[in-house]
């Protein structure tokens, strides 16, 4: 699992508040002559970078470099990160207390978590941070402080069930879509991660507040509906008018969140409440075919693949082959290949790293998440000092 830090008190040097133990010894067994190696990114980049927006308390992180407001989606990245590099080691139960209280200062009173920092600036819509926000939590092996009202007044509705899910699916085609359901999305891609938010929040707090046993009926329709709405042709939840309006690479990335809670429910079906069976990838050779389609001539899924479209794409490829008993397994290895010729070199670069991927401490998930994800499709892929963690696996949220 990813409940397991290092005293914060190791974070960096300079600032021992956030310290986080970064270990130059090499790694037991791992193979030097993989193509692609991140150690030096492991010891020498990644603690400038976490360093560059840490604050003064511990746990409170800013969203961009030198930033002096902690931001509800810096202690999240953060926790990504070092949870997808296994940079997290041992941290006291003091400490992962301190960078929780961190992470629940910004829950309202309604459940939501603010979205924005003291400045007014945003991470994401406020469903997507319901979901990813807390993520952080879950990564510490903690919880929210109380239930979010509108996502169980859903839940617990099942005249809501259909209008709510259908209208985020179908949003392109639709004049208009209720605020408080869209949250601010206008297209399928970040409506989807609406979709996702319903059944992550419930799968992240159900040791706390056990929205998966109070909503199983929800839960065993959530998986059921989705399923039966998935297309055919590309395997993708991706209605025409999306895209008609933004291309089929949108319904990569919509469809990206639905796959990491369908994912979530196969390695434990409990959580599906008796439907996991309507939790399998509804088409993944369909899937496979579409994203491995889009993958493009640089080896991304956008041209430098730095963006979270690239995980996305990726992801679409690896899980849906591992369904299918690892079909077309040397044509996914080459997908991987191709996506990591641009995201290693990319972590190993200081002026890149410093740069563009820096401007926002919600940049780097995404680079790491690839790289985890390739790794545990392929440990020889990549030399590390020790195996990277593919996080999805442990919290349904990015």
């Amino acid at each position: 699992d990813c409940t397991n830090f290092p005293s914060m008190a190791a974070l960096v040097p300079a600032l021992a508040s956030v310290a986080i133990l970064f270990s130059t010894a090499p790694a037991e067994g791992r193979v030097a002559a993989a193509p692609y190696d991140v150690r030096r990114f492991e010891t020498e980049l990644l603690p400038r970078w976490v360093a560059q927006y840490a604050l003064g308390n511990r746990g409170e992180f800013s969203l961009k470099p030198n930033g002096t407001a902690p931001h509800p989606y810096a202690t999240s990245d953060v926790a990504h990160v070092l949870c997808f590099t296994n940079q997290l080691g041992n941290l006291s139960a003091a400490d992962r207390d301190s960078w929780a209280a961190a992470i629940n200062k910004f829950q309202r009173s309604d459940g939501f978590y603010d979205n924005t920092d003291a400045n007014g600036v945003s991470g994401g819509t406020l469903w997507h941070a319901a979901g990813y926000v807390p993520a952080g939590l879950t990564l510490l092996g903690r919880a929210p402080l109380r239930r979010n009202t509108l996502l169980d007044t859903i839940a617990a509705t099942g005249s809501l069930w259909e209008p709510t899910v259908s209208a985020l699916l179908n949003v392109d085609g639709l004049p208009t879509i209720p605020t408080n359901i869209s949250s601010g999305c206008s297209s399928g891609y970040p409506c989807a991660q609406n979709i996702a938010t319903l059944m992550s929040w419930q799968i992240q707090t159900n040791a706390t507040f056990g929205g998966l046993e109070r909503y199983a009926d929800f839960v065993r329709w959530y998986y059921r509906y989705l399923t039966s709405k998935a297309d055919p042709v590309t395997g993708l939840w991706c209605s025409s008018a999306q895209k008609a309006k933004h291309g089929e690479i949108d319904c990569i990335g919509g469809s990206f969140h639905i796959d990491f809670v369908y994912a979530y429910a196969q390695a434990h079906p409990e959580v599906a409440m008796g439907a996991a069976a309507a939790a399998a990838f509804p088409f993944p050779a369909a899937q496979m075919n579409a994203s491995l389609g889009l993958q493009g001539k640089t080896g991304g899924w956008t041209a430098d693949g730095m963006a979270y479209l690239n995980v996305d794409g990726i992801y679409q490829v690896t899980r849906p082959a591992v369904q299918l008993g690892r079909v077309r397994w040397p044509q996914v290895r080459t997908a991987c290949d191709r996506l990591m010729a641009l995201v290693v070199p990319a972590l190993n670069d200081e002026s890149k790293l410093f740069g563009s991927v820096s401007s926002s401490s919600h940049n780097l998930p995404a680079l790491v998440a690839a790289v985890a994800e390739c790794q545990k499709q392929f440990p020889d892929m990549i030399t590390s000092r020790s195996p990277w963690r593919m996080c999805l696996d442990n919290v349904p949220y990015i």
